[in-house]
């Protein structure tokens, strides 16, 4: 497989007609784009590249590469989330070499200059290192599933100290869907209070 060289572009939708704010250069392979819940982090991945880059997200738009950037993801980054604290990144990772697939979940802590360093645990492999394509992180931030391609499965997690994974119990659950792909796994958000009429 041949893959073009990427970028990401930042538009804006309050400007009259949209703009483009921001271009920057990326990896080959993009699946996945991930936003600090305060919007002032922006996550990437690429697949053939075998990372994650990061910018800092200016108030204007704009975006600087994190130092260090882009960050090793060994086993072919695709999807990816933001725990809702901003302290931590999951990304589901494959391999671009399906004969040699080596998957699971990657975890990341995001330092203070949004600079990525692994979790103590990382990479947490699925069962038979099938591929995970898709990740989802629940609204309180304490549980991560990961959709895992091969086996048609929903591997979960509990965050534990430090971002580590600890798998639950009876994970991971059959699906009853075929291959799933890259955002094919949401977590329903906690609905808002309502008042009555």
């Amino acid at each position: 497989m041949k893959y073009k060289k990427s970028s990401l572009s930042i538009w804006s939708s309050t400007q009259a007609g949209g703009a483009v704010l921001a271009v920057a250069k990326v990896g080959q392979a993009n699946f996945g784009i991930a936003i600090s819940p305060d919007g002032g982090l922006v996550y990437v991945t690429s697949l053939v590249g075998r990372n994650v880059w990061a910018f800092r997200r200016g108030a204007d738009g704009s975006l600087t590469p994190v130092a260090g950037s882009p960050f090793p993801a060994p086993t072919g980054p695709v999807g990816l989330k933001v725990t809702p604290d901003g302290l931590h990144l999951y990304v589901a990772s494959n391999d671009p070499d399906l004969d040699t697939a080596s998957g699971g979940l990657l975890g990341f802590t995001i330092l203070a200059d949004g600079s990525l360093k692994p979790t103590a645990d990382s990479p947490v492999h699925t069962p038979d290192q099938a591929e995970v394509t898709a990740v989802a992180i629940t609204p309180g931030g304490r549980d991560v599933f990961a959709a895992i391609r091969d086996t048609n499965q929903l591997a979960a997690f509990e965050i534990g100290s430090g971002g580590t994974l600890k798998e639950a119990t009876g994970s991971p659950f059959l699906t009853g869907g075929e291959r799933p792909l890259s955002q094919s796994i949401a977590v329903r958000p906690v609905p808002a209070p309502t008042t009555p009429r």
